[in-house]
């Protein structure tokens, strides 16, 4: 006996009950669907959202902590021994760096990589860094880079416009500068006379003198850096002297005579050499933005 007839209708009484029964789940799920609120629906386990309040006033207050940093270091760096001996540019870096490395690893609120990442993370509690861990080698970096460092990161999240660069100053190509330093068994330094006259007729027997290297050793470095350097023609800075002009430049000294013999003036160029009275020292003239310290030797 066949409960359905016809085509497409089913004929065992098995699969109409399974039939029923799929159609009674369908509806179940349809109704609880419907029922349930949207908000059950979309429910979802909750996630830390980054605290960028922490993060920026945290930027903020270690920017301060660099800009007292770097403050510290600039009296090393200006100081004039250390730039005699060492180069700034060379030095700065591994040595800013070592010590805020140092800092960093000893003082875990320096961290200021450890600790920002935490806060974008959502994290409240910051775990302590270790020595394993490269945060605290990156903020170490951070605060190494000094204040321009700290501007550009502003820069780069918006915080803080991109400056405009000002018009840098123009340098007078037309001025050179000159100093004079006597040495030998000359007494009083006040009885030399330095005399820089520019001969406007004459063409420069040395012409383009930009600069002059000395051999001295760390003693002599010293002493003139530390001290005040009596024979140096001007005591401070320089002469400023006309670039591409030729010059007449003479020292003229007392020499040491006999007793009871008349005194007698010696002059000299730049070069140590005796001018001749009725010719003159050599003409010279200097590049533009030459900075010459000369060393004139007057012996006795």
């Amino acid at each position: 006996m066949h409960l359905f007839s016809g085509e497409g209708k089913m004929e065992n009484p098995c699969e109409q009950i399974l039939f029923f029964r799929r159609g009674a789940v369908t509806i179940f799920a349809i109704t609880l669907a419907l029922g349930m609120p949207v908000s059950a629906l979309a429910a979802s386990p909750t996630e830390a959202q980054p605290d960028y309040a922490t993060i920026g006033a945290l930027l903020l207050a270690f920017f301060g902590v660099v800009v007292l940093f770097e403050s510290g270091f600039g009296l090393l760096f200006q100081w004039r021994l250390f730039r005699e001996f060492f180069s700034v540019a060379g030095w700065r870096t591994p040595i800013m760096f070592v010590v805020s490395a140092v800092l960093t690893y000893n003082f875990p609120a320096l961290d200021v990589f450890r600790r920002s990442v935490s806060a974008f993370a959502g994290d409240i509690m910051v775990p302590p860094s270790d020595a394993w861990s490269a945060t605290w080698l990156i903020s170490a970096a951070i605060l190494a880079g000094g204040s321009a460092g700290m501007m550009r990161i502003f820069e780069q999240l918006g915080i803080r416009s991109t400056p405009t660069e000002p018009v840098p100053p123009a340098i007078d190509q037309t001025k050179a500068w000159l100093s004079l330093r006597v040495t030998g068994p000359v007494r009083d330094l006040k009885t030399i006379i330095v005399t820089i006259e520019q001969a406007a007729d004459a063409v420069a027997v040395h012409a383009g003198i930009a600069g002059t290297l000395r051999n001295e050793g760390f003693r002599a470095r010293f002493q003139r850096v530390m001290g005040r350097d009596l024979r140096r023609f001007p005591p401070s800075g320089g002469y400023l002297v006309e670039a591409g002009k030729p010059y007449k430049i003479t020292l003229a000294y007392p020499r040491q005579t006999a007793i009871g013999g008349k005194p007698e003036t010696g002059v000299r160029d730049v070069f140590s050499q005796e001018v001749d009275i009725g010719k003159g020292p050599e003409t010279i003239s200097f590049a533009p933005r030459a900075v010459v310290d000369l060393t004139v030797d007057l012996p006795v």
